[in-house]
């Protein structure tokens, strides 16, 4: 693929990015139908997953949907993924939050998916698409950032919450360019976080 063609690409995926998280604050803000678009979402962002694999098969891992090197590129998500729960564990005992329920068990083998699928959005669609007009990983990272942040308004603790998460995951992802232990640390971090830190039940919100 030529230059002209990848930054068309580029623009086109990112303003599908922008398209995604005004979707996002409709369905969830305004209609409160956060199940709905979290199976819309995923199901369009897999078909367009779908349709490269076919034109490109090379383009899931230049993407970072890889296995090898898994063990090596878990390492620093896993610190951060351990930090975050003592510190979630810490906040919930002193809000008063700090509770166990069997919602937790479903959402800690699901939740995984959808923490993949947004890293997807935030790093291969956003941060590796702004590298191409970007030269500074530390601009790049900060407007990820920004943007993944900003897609929780008005949620303030989400919002810094998800600010910091991409603060530490996409140098990583820059530099590594793996995907899977950066959505699993997400999807845990975020099943913990809404418990001990929001005091709510994902999963009610999710079947209601």
């Amino acid at each position: 693929m030529n230059e002209a063609a990848s930054c068309r690409r580029a623009a086109l995926e990112l303003g599908a990015v922008m398209l995604t998280g005004a979707l996002h604050l409709l369905f969830e803000e305004v209609l409160h139908a956060k199940g709905p678009f979290i199976a819309l979402a995923l199901v369009g962002w897999s078909a367009y997953l779908g349709l490269a694999l076919r034109r490109h098969r090379g383009q899931l891992a230049q993407w970072g949907l890889r296995l090898d090197g898994l063990a090596r590129d878990s390492r620093w998500p896993g610190l951060v993924l351990v930090c975050g729960a003592g510190a979630l564990v810490a906040v919930g005992a002193c809000r008063g939050t700090l509770r166990l329920s069997w919602h937790m068990a479903p959402l800690l083998v699901l939740y995984p998916i959808w923490g993949l699928a947004q890293q997807f959005l935030v790093q291969a669609m956003v941060a590796r698409n702004l590298r191409l007009w970007i030269a500074s990983p530390v601009v790049v990272t900060l407007i990820a950032a920004a943007l993944f942040g900003a897609s929780h308004w008005p949620d303030r603790f989400l919002m810094a919450a998800t600010f910091a998460l991409a603060l530490l995951f996409t140098p990583l992802y820059l530099r590594r360019r793996s995907l899977l232990p950066l959505g699993v640390a997400h999807g845990w971090l975020g099943v913990l976080a809404y418990y001990w830190l929001l005091g709510r039940d994902p999963w009610l919100e999710l079947v209601g």
